[in-house]
């Protein structure tokens, strides 16, 4: 008896209250964004540094950011998938990013439809898989780039997202270093 009771308070006690009932502590930002982006590689020294344009439309990622409760910053992770193909040979390629977005404004009851424009440094790593007639394998690269942009609401709990970033990829033993410039443009959804 006694030791139904311990669990019947300690189930009380951690039990939510009903103000917390369907309270969400941090709002969530869902997210997808096409992008364009022109790469410089340095490779070696017979080709030079050589510039290519990638274009990635609809989406070239898909992100999640945790908002903190006064909603100044964000943690976002972000994942892109491509995947190519060319005379025979394949490469699937993961980029995984960890981003942390300082919003330098922030929307209030008084201005609801304000711009959010924001600063994002990001870390993350580049893994490709390659197979076909040249010899497979795999390879991993870390990134380290920063985004400046702007959320513009367009109804509730809906923002078109603009971000011009640049990003620095390192050497790997398969790949050379690139870095590159890129915009994007997007969609985020908040869950509040």
């Amino acid at each position: 008896m006694l030791g139904r009771l311990h669990v019947m308070l300690a189930g009380l006690a951690f039990a939510p209250s009903p103000s917390d009932a369907g309270a969400q502590p941090y709002p969530i930002e869902l997210g997808i964004d096409g992008a364009v982006t022109w790469n410089r590689s340095d490779g070696p020294d017979a080709l030079g540094r050589r510039w290519t344009t990638v274009v990635q439309l609809p989406v070239a990622n898909l992100r999640v950011g945790i908002m903190s409760a006064d909603r100044r910053w964000s943690m976002e992770p972000n994942l892109s998938l491509v995947r190519s193909l060319s005379k025979g040979n394949s490469a699937s390629e993961m980029v995984l990013d960890l981003g942390l977005l300082f919003h330098l404004a922030v929307p209030t009851p008084r201005e609801p439809r304000k711009r959010h424009p924001y600063i994002r440094p990001f870390a993350g790593v580049d893994y490709v898989t390659y197979s076909g007639e040249d010899p497979g394998g795999t390879d991993a690269r870390s990134r380290l780039g920063v985004g400046l942009g702007a959320k513009l609401p367009m109804i509730d709990r809906l923002s078109t997202r603009l971000e011009a970033r640049y990003v620095r990829t390192g050497r790997s033993d398969k790949r050379a270093a690139i870095e590159g410039f890129g915009i994007a443009t997007g969609l985020s959804f908040f869950t509040r």
